[in-house]
């Protein structure tokens, strides 16, 4: 699935540790690296 967060841009999400609100989502954003992000606290959208 395909995100997108306003400072790190277009990424895909590689895998989700945990469920929930506490749920950790990392994300791949080329040209920024791999990021760990908490689900409910990370400003991302859904990119179709």
């Amino acid at each position: 699935m395909k995100v997108a967060h306003a400072k790190f841009g277009t990424g895909t999400i590689v895998s989700v540790k945990g469920e929930g609100a506490d749920a950790i989502l990392v994300v791949a954003f080329p040209g920024e690296g791999v990021k760990q992000l908490l689900a409910s606290m990370a400003p991302l959208t859904i990119v179709q």
